[in-house]
């Protein structure tokens, strides 16, 4: 960010608390979009697990039927890849990873 200089008391008191408004809107901004991208990967396992049961949702051996493993790595694999990535980003939120 540029530093302003400026003549007057006053004119470096405007742009003094520009600056800090700037920056208060930035942070902000900066938080929700990591709240959205957290809440984005919870629903990304949603999906992957509903895409899992709607598309092979058991498997045929013969006479017996099994849950396929799809399903089992899209509510396992998928739950671990979202927390890892979750998790971590709701403590630090807005600010550089």
């Amino acid at each position: 960010m540029q530093e302003i200089i400026s003549d007057t008391p006053l004119e470096n008191a405007v742009a003094q608390r520009t600056a800090a408004l700037f920056q208060e809107s930035q942070d902000s901004i900066h938080k929700r979009a990591d709240h959205l991208f957290a809440n984005l990967m919870v629903v990304q396992w949603l999906a992957g697990i509903a895409a899992a049961l709607w598309i092979s949702p058991k498997t045929w051996i013969g006479a017996s039927s099994q849950t396929h493993l799809h399903v089992w790595a899209a509510i396992f694999l998928g739950g671990a890849i979202t927390s890892f990535s979750r998790f971590p980003r709701l403590e630090t939120t807005g600010t550089l990873a």
